[in-house]
């Protein structure tokens, strides 16, 4: 899974990423492994977008959705935020200053995740 750029292929294909992720996710049933493809599949668009700059709104949407996934699944299970707080946090750093709203978007849907408050205060 990447949203690489290429010489004569600009067009991004993130809604066929998607589709492997929903497909992974009915053949195996494995939550934790959803949820670790789904912050991958974040990680990939905040790397794409820095490198590459503004891409566009529906760009965007897709990967606030996304990670909107991941915080309920982690806010469903403290074990599997724990696993992964350290990646969702990073997601969050290299995110900050993107603008277009996007990193106060991650920001807001980190902290619908019940254990965030729990974590800071240990």
């Amino acid at each position: 899974m990447s949203f690489s750029q290429t010489e004569g292929d600009s067009k991004l294909r993130f809604s066929e990423e998607k589709k492997e992720i929903t497909g992974f996710k009915k053949a195996t049933n494995d939550e934790r492994r959803t949820v670790d493809l789904m912050l991958f599949y974040v990680e990939q668009g905040v790397e794409f977008t820095s490198t590459f700059g503004y891409i566009n709104e529906r760009f965007y949407s897709s990967m606030v959705n996304m990670f909107d996934q991941v915080a309920i699944a982690c806010d469903r299970d403290e074990e599997l935020f724990r696993d992964f707080s350290s990646r969702i946090k990073k997601v969050l750093e290299d995110a900050d200053g993107i603008g277009w709203g996007f990193d106060e978007a991650l920001v807001e849907s980190f902290y619908t995740i019940n254990w965030v408050d729990v974590e800071e205060d240990e």
